[in-house]
């Protein structure tokens, strides 16, 4: 299903979208990552299939996994002395 109307298509499709990411990441982000789920589709406007719903699930899976990465340390900064917390416990 092309997208022939992108307003119609944010319209009808956007509540949906935005409520599955609002239940997955925090507030202040919401809006950035659903326009970012709404930039894709524009950009594979060819390839949203029929029932986009689904797809677009997808899509804001990947947008939010990439949302996380961007956010998340994987690796915590070492405390300010140099040790952990578990240092006393070793000794």
């Amino acid at each position: 299903m092309p997208i022939a109307n992108y307003d119609l298509f944010y319209a009808h499709f956007g509540p949906f979208v935005a409520s599955y990411v609002g239940r997955r990441a925090d507030s202040g982000a919401v809006g950035d990552l659903v326009a970012e789920v709404f930039a894709v589709a524009w950009k594979r406007r060819v390839d949203v299939p029929e029932d986009a719903l689904p797809w677009l699930y997808a899509v804001g899976r990947n947008v939010l996994g990439n949302h996380y990465r961007r956010t998340t340390d994987t690796y915590p900064a070492p405390p300010p002395n140099g040790r952990s917390s578990n240092a006393a416990a070793h000794r």
